[in-house]
């Protein structure tokens, strides 16, 4: 089976992944053992993101009371409705952050930067290493850290793909891409996400907004706090419904 690509470490904890095919494996980057195999595609947890991307299309809120707290001494059905009410108003502009970039994600996102073209290579050429091309893909983006590797198919015209990723990044995953010529090592592209327009920057940090990762643990704290608000929403508007129709 041939490499297609490789997920790099994130710290000294993680393991190498290699894919292929239907396969990923995991490798100590130490000394190559594989520590373990998995499939790439029919895992659980990728039917839920694929549920999400295609079905949450959009947010509806609605309390035509205008409740801002919770009435002394009222019953269960009033406490439920004020919990249900409350958990929207609370959380109604992170929940306006998360709608706008997921229908920016989906619609709005920009192309993803193109492999350039390159040179045959000349007779006897061997190609470089994925080490190789980690190291000019670092070197051309110095403060980077190589976050994953695309191995060139078997095109003589095609190159390495390094995915990077800069501290201020909030994902691991990374946000630029260099281009490295398989046969000579030159970085062909260099796509920084520290550079470009309102457009390109805010492309490269949407992920990042619509799943709290901007502005370290007090936004993680927050994300988290109006997650659960979603939750009372669902399990509070689920009871009025239910209520309502008993």
């Amino acid at each position: 089976m041939r490499i297609q690509g490789l997920r790099m470490p994130r710290d000294g904890q993680d393991a190498l992944v290699l894919t292929g095919g239907n396969l990923m494996v995991h490798c100590d980057p130490q000394n190559g053992e594989v520590l373990g195999t998995r499939p790439r595609r029919g895992l659980w947890w990728q039917t839920f993101v694929k549920l999400h991307l295609n079905l949450m299309l959009g947010l509806w809120l609605w309390w035509p009371l205008r409740i801002f707290g919770f009435r002394k001494g009222a019953g269960f059905r009033r406490f439920n409705l004020d919990l249900h009410s409350v958990a929207g108003l609370c959380s109604s502009l992170f929940l306006l952050v998360v709608c706008i970039t997921g229908l920016t994600m989906r619609h709005l996102h920009l192309e993803h930067p193109r492999s350039p073209g390159s040179h045959a290579p000349q007779a006897g050429a061997e190609r470089i290493s994925a080490d190789h091309a980690v190291q000019a893909a670092e070197k051309a983006l110095p403060g980077a850290r190589a976050a994953a590797v695309e191995m060139p198919p078997p095109n003589p015209h095609a190159n390495y793909r390094i995915q990077l990723a800069f501290p201020e990044d909030g994902t691991p995953a990374g946000r630029s891409v260099v281009f490295v010529d398989q046969w000579s090592g030159q970085s062909l592209a260099v796509h920084s996400a520290r550079e470009g327009g309102f457009m390109e920057r805010y492309d490269n940090l949407q992920l990042s907004l619509h799943i709290g990762a901007v502005g370290g643990a007090a936004t993680r704290w927050i994300a988290l706090f109006v997650c659960l608000a979603l939750v009372l929403q669902i399990l509070s508007g689920y009871v009025l419904w239910w209520k309502r129709v008993a």
